[in-house]
């Protein structure tokens, strides 16, 4: 059997969740570049019906992120308030 140890080697739970989505708000940009350059790589035909679902793509994809950023702006703002509240308040002006 393995022996368990008293000491926490992990981060607790809500720091490891909260310095993840940290992590993902940072790489958000580099996706978004990656889907906004899905259609070069999809070819050119030359067709005009190509362009115009790269144009539908390209905006569903804009309306995606805005939508995703909004939700993670706010459960990030969330966290950083309950991080602010809860942080030691100093008396030292």
């Amino acid at each position: 059997m393995i022996q368990q140890t008293k000491d926490q080697v992990f981060l607790p739970k809500k720091t490891y969740r909260n310095r993840r989505l940290i992590d993902v708000a940072k790489i958000v940009p580099f996706i978004a570049l990656f889907f906004a350059l899905m259609p070069i790589m999809w070819g050119n035909d030359g067709a005009l019906a190509n362009v115009s679902k790269s144009f539908v793509y390209f905006f569903g994809i804009w309306l995606g992120l805005i939508l995703f950023q909004y939700g993670l702006t706010r459960v990030l703002g969330r966290i950083l308030n309950d991080e602010t509240v809860s942080a030691p308040q100093s008396d030292e002006p």
